[in-house]
C-alpha cells in the first residue's frame, strides 16, 4: 500500500507561458498492460483520474485477458468513467507492439497530444497540465519529457530522481545522441499527435516504443526536458527496463556479469554497435533526416569506429554515460570489421 505522503504532491515549478498559436485541447494516454497487479493498477488509474487537466482519454491495450480484471470491485469506478477505454488483444503482442497498438487506437480519438502510461506508476496531479503547457510553448511537432521519483517495492521514495540516478544527459537530445543512448522514458513523454499521424510503425531495430518515438520527435521539432519530477516510477523485479545507477565509466553495466573475460566484453560491445547501426539504418529507411555525421559514425564502415571514440572523448566531462556508450560502440564497430 502506497503511503499518503507529500511525494504525491511535490513542489511544482510554475507552468511556462502558453503559445497563442497552438492549443492542446485533448490529450490521449496510451497504456499497455499485461497481467497487472490489481492494487498497483488501481492506484495508477486513480492518479490519472485525478489529473488537473481534465480533457483526456486513456486507451488501455491489454496483452492478457480482461474478463477477470474488469470483474474486480477495485476497477468498477474506472469502468464507469468513459474516458477509460479497454481493449484486449486476440494474441499477445509483446511490450513494444502492445504500446504501438495502444498508440494507434489513441490516435483514432482525434487527440492533440499523446502521453504514454505504464500499468503501475503514480502520476502527480499536474503531470499532464505542466507537460501540455511546455509543449504548447515549444510548438507543434515537438515532444517533452519529465523527470521522475523512484518508488521502491517497499513504497519508499529514493532520495535521487531517475535522471540523477542514471546521470541522464537530457540536454543531449539530437538524433545522433538518441541513436547511441536513449534518454527518454515513455511514461514521462508527451508529444504532438501529428508526429505519429503518418504510418510510423515501430521497426524491429527499435527495441522500445519510447526510443523510436523520441527519434521521430528529435527529427522534427525536438525533444525538450522538464526537470521537475512529475510522477513516481515504480521500481520492481518485473520492470521491462528499470533504473540502473551510473557508477562510473569503468563500472560494468548490469547486462554483464561481475566476472567476465575479454571475449564477453568484446561481444557486448559488438552487440551495442549492432543495435545502434541497425537503428540508424531503420531511421534512414523511415526517411528521418540523418546528417552526414550520423551516417558516417553509425552507417558508414569507413572510419572503423574512430569517430565514435573521438565523440566519446568530447563528451567525457559533461556526459560520462554517453561517453561510455560511444566507447563501447567504437570498439564494437572496430571489431565488426575483422
Amino acid at each position: 500500500m502506497v503511503p499518503k505522503t507529500s511525494f504525491l504532491n511535490p513542489k511544482i515549478t510554475s507552468a511556462p507561458p502558453l503559445s497563442p498559436h497552438w492549443k492542446i485541447r485533448k490529450i490521449g494516454i496510451a497504456m499497455a498492460i499485461y497481467r497487472p497487479d490489481l492494487c498497483n493498477l488501481r492506484e495508477q488509474l486513480q492518479s490519472i483520474q485525478d489529473q488537473s487537466f481534465l480533457n483526456w482519454i486513456c486507451v488501455i491495450s491489454s496483452d492478457s485477458p480482461l474478463t477477470e480484471l474488469l470483474e474486480a470491485p477495485e476497477i468498477e469506478k474506472f469502468k464507469q468513467d468513459p474516458r477509460f477505454q479497454w481493449h484486449e488483444n486476440p494474441s499477445r503482442l509483446g511490450h513494444k507492439h502492445n504500446f504501438e497498438k495502444a498508440t494507434q487506437l489513441t490516435l483514432q480519438e482525434k487527440v492533440d497530444a499523446i502521453s504514454f502510461s505504464d500499468q503501475d506508476d503514480l502520476w502527480y496531479p499536474e503531470k499532464l497540465a505542466l507537460s501540455a503547457a511546455l509543449l504548447e510553448q515549444k510548438g507543434p511537432l515537438c515532444a517533452v519529457h519529465c523527470d521522475m521519483h523512484i518508488l521502491t517495492s517497499h513504497s519508499e521514495i529514493l532520495p535521487k530522481t531517475g535522471w540523477d540516478l542514471e546521470k541522464r544527459g537530457v540536454l543531449h537530445k539530437g538524433i545522433l545522441h538518441l541513436l547511441i543512448r536513449n534518454i527518454v522514458a515513455g511514461c514521462g513523454l508527451l508529444m504532438d499527435a501529428q508526429l505519429l499521424q503518418t504510418d510510423f510503425n515501430i521497426p524491429e531495430a527499435a527495441h522500445y516504443h519510447d526510443h523510436w518515438y523520441a527519434l521521430i520527435a528529435a527529427s522534427q521539432g525536438g525533444v525538450h526536458p522538464i526537470f521537475t519530477p512529475l510522477y513516481a516510477y515504480r521500481q520492481h523485479s518485473e520492470n521491462v527496463v528499470g533504473m540502473t545507477p551510473f557508477r562510473g565509466i569503468f563500472t560494468l553495466p548490469k547486462a554483464l556479469p561481475n566476472k567476465i573475460n575479454t571475449k564477453e566484453i568484446f561481444q557486448f560491445c559488438q552487440q551495442k554497435w549492432a543495435n545502434s547501426h541497425a537503428l540508424a539504418l531503420a531511421a534512414r529507411h523511415a526517411k528521418l533526416p540523418l546528417a552526414w555525421i550520423e551516417r558516417l559514425l553509425l552507417i558508414s564502415p569507413l572510419d572503423l569506429g574512430f569517430g565514435l571514440f573521438i565523440l566519446g572523448l568530447m563528451n567525457l566531462r559533461q556526459d560520462r554515460p554517453f561517453a561510455r556508450a560511444c566507447f563501447a560502440r567504437s570498439l564494437g564497430k572496430f571489431l565488426s570489421r575483422f
